[in-house]
């Protein structure tokens, strides 16, 4: 893969990755879910956690596209750890402040971000702005 794909990986992986806690269905259980379907690169799962319906993404991005991305990057990014450091929650949109640690080739870097999501019926999704 090109050094650029990576790269562009890389920063999907991070912004996908600080998009999501422990059990349950609240903003912070939705990253932690996706976190550990990092960690066990369960492209499913985390495409599961993303809200492709969006009428932002304009139909443009699909379960289906996701999951080939992922299957394609999942050897070229590890996720080595995280944490939900805090989620703050107005109606049906959350943010969720977290912190990862990426191995990217043989280097690891940790960032924090803010990832946005949005209730959709009973559950909550990483929206266009978490990706």
């Amino acid at each position: 893969m090109k050094p650029g794909m990576i790269i562009a990986a890389a920063a999907l992986l991070v912004s996908a990755v600080l998009a999501f806690g422990c059990g349950g269905n609240n903003p912070s259980a939705v990253v932690d879910k996706f976190m550990q379907a990092q960690k066990d690169k369960d492209c499913e799962k985390q495409a599961e956690l993303i809200d492709v319906q969006a009428p932002e993404l304009g139909g443009a991005v699909t379960r289906e596209s996701l999951v080939k991305n992922c299957q394609e990057t999942a050897d070229e990014v590890e996720v080595i750890d995280y944490k939900v450091l805090e989620e703050e929650i107005d109606g049906d949109t959350a943010r969720v402040k977290a912190e990862v640690t990426l191995k990217i080739g043989e280097d690891e870097q940790t960032q924090t971000g803010t990832i946005t999501l949005h209730k959709r019926g009973d559950s909550w999704k990483i929206g266009p702005t978490g990706l």
